[in-house]
């Protein structure tokens, strides 16, 4: 089934030039896009990073060894698998940890 956001309506031959080229430039933009969500949602085997639906707890695997990256109003946070497995993370300013639980830390940058 075609899109049809990507159909080509028969009036558009009315419009002018400009009009029909920013179409077109859209509906490349959508074909673009929807191709990296599909490759995002796509079967990552043996990924070992997740996003998580924390509503559904649905988990969608991302490629194998991606990198997150949070931004907050005064900064922003990387965050990745280092070459032994364990998770690093790099921030703009001085990284701030505040332990919640001995399974739990809050990250912050130091303002």
């Amino acid at each position: 089934m075609t899109d049809p956001r990507l159909k080509i309506d028969p009036r558009e031959e009315k419009l002018p030039l400009w009009v029909r080229e920013k179409l077109d430039h859209m509906r490349r933009t959508i074909r673009d896009l929807e191709a990296v969500v599909a490759s995002v949602k796509g079967e990552h085997e043996g990924s070992n990073v997740h996003l998580i639906d924390r509503a559904s707890i649905k988990r969608t695997p991302l490629p194998k060894n991606s990198q997150v990256e949070f931004n907050s109003g005064w900064g922003k946070i990387g965050v990745y698998h280092d070459l032994d497995g364990r998770v690093c993370i790099q921030g703009d300013s001085t990284i701030i940890l505040r332990v919640n639980a001995g399974n739990s830390v809050t990250v912050e940058l130091e303002s």
